[in-house]
């Protein structure tokens, strides 16, 4: 398939060029191929460049990089630019070094440096990661290990050497009452927002919000020893 170029003599003796579209046909008659027009693309000074552009375009898609040298070559467009070869890596490759001269590979290997630090640092997963030399991080499996010892058990630590195991227990499981209190002055009891504007008002709410408290405390407390409120 080709792109031909015929011409036809006017009486005026002015001569007209046209453009088709055409291909080779074997005629088994007369034993020889004949031109078959596929598309009448019309005068050749009234056709429509962009249209030929475009043709070109689609049929280059299907060539490579080599064979569209060697076409725009004997076109005659060609620059002294000479074309060696071409690898289907080519593209990754340039996109590599183009990424390298910009310095973006630094950019990132300083962030990921950072967020690392930060991770390393942390004082709930530092303890389980484990720095290799090139800088990524890995999981301390021995570290993983080790802390598996302690699944299910509660360590407390206490200055006081005269309490029992028990007793440091007791207290520290009372923090959750301690808590709970707390919780119930600020929205139960309404402890805060204030809305007082004479002093003397203001500094009686926090006594009587801490007596309504006392009371709440010692009704759960009695209630407790009820075999009916008591939990089974």
């Amino acid at each position: 398939m080709y792109i031909r170029r015929v011409t036809r003599k006017n009486k005026d003796g002015t001569t007209v060029a046209y453009l088709q579209l055409a291909h080779n046909e074997w005629d088994p008659k007369d034993k020889y191929a004949k031109a078959k027009v596929i598309y009448l693309f019309g005068r050749e000074d009234e056709v429509d460049r962009a249209v030929l552009e475009r043709l070109a375009k689609s049929i280059s898609r299907f060539l490579s990089p080599e064979q569209v040298w060697k076409t725009q070559e004997l076109a005659g467009e060609a620059s002294d630019f000479r074309f060696q070869s071409c690898k289907r890596l080519g593209g990754i490759w340039l996109l590599d070094q183009l990424w390298r001269q910009v310095g973006l590979d630094d950019i990132l290997r300083t962030l990921f440096a950072s967020r690392h630090c930060r991770l390393r640092s942390h004082p709930s997963y530092g303890k389980y990661l484990r720095q290799l030399k090139d800088g990524t991080l890995r999981i301390d499996k021995q570290a993983v290990r080790k802390a598996e010892k302690y699944d299910g058990k509660y360590l407390i630590r206490t200055s006081d050497d005269t309490l029992s195991a028990e007793d440091v227990a007791l207290g520290y499981k009372q923090l959750v009452d301690i808590e709970q209190a707390f919780r119930t002055l600020k929205s139960t009891l309404e402890l805060r927002p204030m809305y007082h504007r004479l002093e003397d008002r203001i500094r009686a709410h926090v006594p009587l919000s801490w007596l309504a408290l006392l009371l709440v405390r010692i009704s759960v407390f009695d209630c407790s020893k009820l075999s009916y409120f008591k939990l089974k």
